[in-house]
């Protein structure tokens, strides 16, 4: 999204097209969907919204599949941005310090748990998980090899006696060859310069996984309330702007002079007002003092 000159025609602010965002950069709108509770709770934080309780359940757990990577156009940053825009102003505060009061409750909850630690496990990189040590591997590729000669085995039984006793005798010599010392050398050398190849890599995508995935869910939350804080800081809400709706009454954008551009984590959080976004800073402050800093 950018704003220009006031001045200029062509000053209004408009949301830039869908791209894909590799950075996990959380939106105030999405800091206001992490949870759900009770039926009755659930019904009470989400009526504001428009959402049901199973909807938003699944726009939180989309949006810890995704883990961010998609930037504004996520569904719950979506879906949260218009219930906003719809929103009576003076309610927006209330209506997002009950939702994130809601929102621990879903996070901490076994059905939050039990997806976190299958999209964890899903994201796993290749070889992080423990590896088997050099002998199994070894003696797991030769027990493949000989399934393999087996397979061929059973199907010489169609074929006539002489011709089967001739590919039979070969297949011996063949076994024979597989089970010797020198066949489990050769594979050995061959899985070391594997491993050797690959473990620098290995390394740094297990490491990557380990952090933008760690084990215990809540330090996953603690690194989303971190990046929501630090995309919703220092933002000026003295601009002079000019907000302008659409056709349907829907915000596009605004006016604001000498801006080239604004993150668009700033954008959305000037067009929701300074108090939803302290409400939404407040509580995810007071979250994180939980979880331990």
């Amino acid at each position: 999204m950018r704003a220009h000159v006031w001045e200029e025609p062509e000053s209004l602010v408009l949301p830039p097209p869908p791209r894909r965002q590799p950075l996990r950069v959380p939106a105030l709108a999405a800091i206001a969907l992490l949870a759900a509770g009770t039926a009755a709770r659930a019904q009470t934080a989400l009526t504001p919204f428009g959402l049901t309780d199973r909807a938003a359940r699944n726009l939180v757990l989309a949006e810890m599949r995704s883990n961010g990577s998609t930037g504004e156009n996520r569904d719950i940053v979506v879906a949260v941005w218009k219930a906003y825009d719809r929103m009576p102003p003076a309610t927006r505060a209330s209506a997002t310090t009950a939702i994130v009061a809601w929102i621990k409750m879903f996070v901490s909850s076994a059905e939050f748990k039990t997806a976190y630690a299958a999209e964890r496990d899903t994201r796993r990189p290749e070889g992080s998980a423990d590896p088997l040590s050099l002998d199994e591997e070894v003696k797991k590729t030769i027990d493949s090899q000989l399934a393999t000669l087996a397979q061929y085995k059973a199907g010489f039984a169609a074929l006539p006696e002489g011709e089967r006793a001739k590919l039979l005798a070969g297949l011996s010599e063949e076994e024979a060859r597989i089970r010797s010392a020198e066949n489990a050398r050769t594979i050995r050398t061959m899985l070391e310069a594997n491993r050797t190849q690959s473990s620098s890599r290995s390394a740094s995508d297990s490491a990557e996984w380990a952090v933008r995935y760690p084990a215990d869910p809540q330090m996953w939350v603690k690194q989303y309330l971190q990046a929501f804080l630090a995309a919703t800081d220092r933002i000026d809400y003295t601009l002079p702007s000019f907000i302008v709706k659409g056709a349907g009454g829907e915000t596009l954008g605004f006016l604001s002079p000498g801006y080239t551009g604004l993150p668009w984590q700033k954008i959305h959080a000037t067009l929701m007002g300074k108090d939803t976004v302290t409400a939404a800073r407040t509580a995810a402050d007071a979250w994180l003092t939980e979880i331990g800093r």
